[in-house]
């Protein structure tokens, strides 16, 4: 933590959290069941986790994390191993790997809750997950204005889950709105106004060997490229 390390039940709460840098967690690492609790975290640096990391259960709610940047993953919030982000907004952090994943919220193995996730960016070559890239389960956020140079503008799952969330206006090369495979699920959500600009591409939804969306609401997404759909775009190779 670049600039605060929470360890074992610590609590940092109403504090601002401004320009650090370390290697995980610019601003914050937290590890265990440590708590960021009505912070602001802003412009701080890191390889992974720009603002803040979390894992073993440590957890970020009510709080602010923004403008912060990752070399990495996870622009704004890292998250690992039974992390909790809850009640936060993550907004306008940066993710500048080339490869990387996750521009607002890198999720592995944690839950995401009642977030706002938007202005992220993940926007060099085969960068994933503008907003946010989940292996794990997010429920009830706003995803919205995030963008990715390769695939999930909005969100980039793999083994995901994601619930009762809006995915608004956010931009990729593949999956304007939500990038999915074999075992992601997208169920009760609300997929709108997001653009994909490569060639079979997918404004709303690209779907790739499988998964599961289910009782959602895919309109007025836009595909730019020629060969994919506006509104979904699935397949399966052979």
């Amino acid at each position: 933590g670049g600039g605060v390390c929470i360890r074992d039940g610590g609590t940092l709460r109403n504090c601002v959290v401004f320009s650090n840098s370390s290697q995980y967690g610019g601003g914050v690492y937290v590890y265990r069941t440590g708590l960021v609790e009505h912070c602001t975290v802003i412009s701080n640096v890191a390889s992974f986790g720009g603002g803040i990391a979390l894992t073993r259960g440590g957890r970020v709610c009510g709080s602010q994390v923004v403008t912060n940047r990752a070399t990495g993953e996870g622009g704004g919030i890292r998250i690992m191993m039974y992390g909790t982000a809850e009640d936060t907004l993550v907004d306008r952090n940066v993710l500048t790997s080339s490869s990387g994943c996750g521009g607002g919220i890198y999720c592995i193995s944690g839950t995401v809750a009642r977030c706002v996730v938007s202005c992220n960016n993940a926007a060099r070559y085969e960068s994933w997950g503008g907003g946010l890239f989940l292996v794990g389960t997010a429920s009830d956020c706003t995803i919205v204005s995030n963008a990715s140079a390769y695939r999930g503008g909005g969100v980039s799952c793999s083994r995901g889950t994601l619930l009762n969330s809006t995915i608004l206006n956010n931009r990729s090369g593949n999956g304007g709105g939500v990038e999915m495979g074999s075992g992601d699920v997208v169920r009760n959500c609300l997929i709108a106004g997001n653009v994909a600009t490569n060639n079979g591409g997918g404004g709303g939804v690209y779907s790739y060997e499988g998964g599961l969306i289910e009782n959602c609401t895919v309109v007025c997404n836009t595909n730019l490229g020629t060969g994919g759909a506006g509104g979904m775009f699935c397949y399966r190779w052979g």
